[in-house]
């Protein structure tokens, strides 16, 4: 490695036009408090402090890495740590620092690039090396003139500069990137998915809603493009939504074709089409577990409401139990204490030989239990207090009752949506006990 590129100087300090933070603006955050920043799965960062991010990120390059390295590969480790670590003084990530680092870097040469860039101009006096700007000590700036009047890198520049100049219209997102115009389009309607063709069309709008004007004739294609995709699925013709974006059929496609290498057109130059698919299978699966969590976690939920249903119902029959006793030992007479069947129920499927009595259950209303062909299959008692919901941790359907069996006519007859409390057949109700019945089957008496 030559030493035009600076390498002998790595470690030296050196100058640069950079702007210290404490004379930029943080918002209403403290010199103490760390700005909290959100890292994408691209790499990009969003959040409220996304665009102080990326304007720090840039000082800190240029502060760090001297502009006579040719190529950011050549860069030593111990420049970059030195970004980083001033990176990390101000900013908080909401992923560990050890992951997001490799992802966050790939925006530094870019920076690195952009910078050298602005300084080329000064490389057109009749004086290069008397024209080092402000901050860029004497060394660094003989070197990057050295490196800069190579024929093959002047050669390089001008090619760069054509491709430049072959660029149809630019973007009004400023410093923002596109993850973080999505991120902003999502606060403001949450329900709302947000695609790359909405970004896309959002990124070329200005402030007060008018569009780029070197952007229009493309802007109303898509918007064309869009309107003829949303007439046909309306009318039975397109294609049903789906969670990842066919990149190579959307709306932005058909106007300007495939996305070739380089960064995905509505997402950015920082991921490829490859790794926006492989992303989008891997939010799909999140996304799949995440609902089956939530069907968990709300089963779970119903189940500890009934408990706690059936422990208040089972208190209250407690204390009932408590004060008749209390009061058989004022009157000194015995009094037979009958398990009440909401007690039982709790503790077993089985209340007693004798089952409830309707007239000390009015919420039990007597019914016969019919098979299918109208046969009749048992005599019992639909439950319609507090517990009728549930039946032996299990919901009571729509259209199903919660019956108590009180007499089995057809030991052998099965059950309905067996096993029920571990019983293929009315047989193991023969004692009486709670079951579930369709109300279509139930005959009322």
């Amino acid at each position: 490695m030559s030493s035009s590129e600076g390498e002998s100087n790595s470690n030296a300090p050196h100058a640069t036009s950079f702007v210290p933070p404490e004379s930029q603006s943080n918002g209403d955050k403290t010199p103490t408090e760390k700005m909290k920043v959100i890292v994408q799965d691209d790499g990009s960062v969003v959040g409220e402090y996304a665009k102080v991010w990326n304007s720090r990120s840039g000082d800190y390059v240029r502060e760090h890495i001297p502009i006579s390295y040719t190529n950011w590969r050549r860069v030593p480790q111990n420049l970059k740590d030195n970004v980083w670590n001033a990176l990390m003084d101000e900013f908080e990530l909401d992923v560990p620092p050890k992951v997001a680092r490799p992802l966050l870097e790939k925006s530094w040469s870019q920076k690195f690039r952009t910078y050298k860039t602005t300084l080329r101009p000064l490389l057109k006096t009749r004086n290069p090396l008397g024209a080092k700007p402000k901050g860029v000590d004497r060394d660094t700036w003989r070197k990057f003139v050295e490196s800069e009047s190579d024929p093959k890198k002047q050669q390089q520049n001008i090619k760069n500069a054509e491709n430049r100049q072959k660029m149809q219209f630019t973007h009004c997102l400023g410093r923002r990137s596109y993850a973080q115009k999505q991120y902003m389009m999502k606060k403001e309607q949450p329900e709302k998915p947000i695609k790359r063709v909405d970004k896309w069309l959002a990124a070329h709008q200005h402030a007060d809603g008018t569009v780029l004007e070197s952007a229009k004739v493309k802007y109303d294609e898509v918007k064309a493009a869009i309107k003829r995709r949303k007439d046909a699925s309306a009318a039975g013709e397109g294609c049903s939504s789906n969670a990842l974006e066919d990149l190579d059929n959307d709306e932005l496609a058909e106007v300007f074709g495939k996305d070739k290498k380089g960064g995905v057109r509505g997402v950015g130059s920082n991921v490829s089409k490859k790794q926006l698919i492989h992303m989008g299978v891997a939010m799909a699966k999140i996304e799949q577990h995440r609902k089956e969590n939530e069907e968990v976690v709300s089963l779970k939920d119903e189940l500890i409401s009934h408990v706690n249903s059936r422990l208040d119902n089972f208190q209250g029959m407690i204390q009932s139990v408590l004060s008749k006793l209390s009061n058989v030992n004022e009157s000194a007479a015995p009094l037979a204490v009958s398990t009440p069947a909401a007690v039982s129920d709790l503790c077993s499927n089985t209340v007693g030989l004798s089952g409830p009595n309707s007239p000390e259950r009015p919420d039990l209303i007597p019914v016969i239990l019919l098979d299918k062909f109208g046969k009749e299959l048992a005599n019992g008692y639909v439950v319609t207090d507090a517990t009728s919901g549930v039946c032996h941790l299990k919901k009571v359907g729509l259209g199903e009752k919660k019956v108590y069996v009180e007499k089995v006519l057809e030991p052998n007859a099965p059950v309905w949506d067996p096993p029920q409390w571990g019983h293929d057949t009315l047989a193991g109700f023969a004692r009486g006990g709670y079951l579930i019945w369709l109300d279509c089957w139930l005959k009322y008496v």
